[in-house]
């Protein structure tokens, strides 16, 4: 599979989405459960035989279903990036699976259970998946359980800043819209 960087623009807003390119792991399989490094298929071009070969997208997740197919994708051979903006997006957020916590959630576990043995033996895919789950629950207002995720989020000042840093907005963000 190759795939490049995009432009996406949704009304008069326009910015490029590229994606942090670190590999933290020797194989793709493991740095893409942990991060989206393609994005979406919209920038990705793959071989028919191999998105066969790989079973297609799973229908049934609620969310996550680019990445999850990339995860399976990843043993049928090499993925390449064009550090080329060769994509144009037009999106339009009404309706989005990107927009909807509960379905990212969701889709979350599945994909964490799918792919538990991988996980469960490397702290830094633990940790992103639990950061995530952190990030889902502020979205949801489920204090509760962000609290016991609060640790994942912790973790991220030493292991992933950037990760740090969108949970601490997101957490800004519901603190100060739950004080209004």
């Amino acid at each position: 599979m190759i795939y490049s960087d995009a432009t996406t623009r949704s009304g008069n807003r326009e910015r490029l989405s590229t994606k942090n390119k670190v590999a933290y792991f020797p194989d793709m399989k493991r740095n893409l459960l942990y991060q989206n490094l393609v994005g979406g298929m919209s920038s990705a071009t793959v071989r028919l035989s191999a998105a066969r070969a790989a079973g297609g997208f799973d229908e049934t997740l609620p969310g996550m279903q680019d990445l999850e197919f990339f995860v399976r994708l990843s043993s049928q051979g090499s993925f390449r990036h064009i550090n080329k903006v060769l994509t144009v997006r037009h999106v339009d957020h009404d309706g989005r699976i990107t927009r909807d916590a509960t379905k990212k959630l969701a889709a979350a576990q599945i994909v964490r259970d799918k792919y538990r043995r991988d996980i469960e033996t490397s702290f830094r895919l633990r940790y992103i998946y639990g950061s995530r789950y952190y990030r889902f629950y502020i979205l949801l207002g489920n204090w509760k359980e962000a609290l016991k995720s609060s640790p994942w989020f912790i973790a991220g000042i030493v292991l992933d800043r950037t990760e740090f840093r969108k949970n601490a907005s997101v957490t800004f963000r519901r603190l100060t819209r739950n004080l209004k």
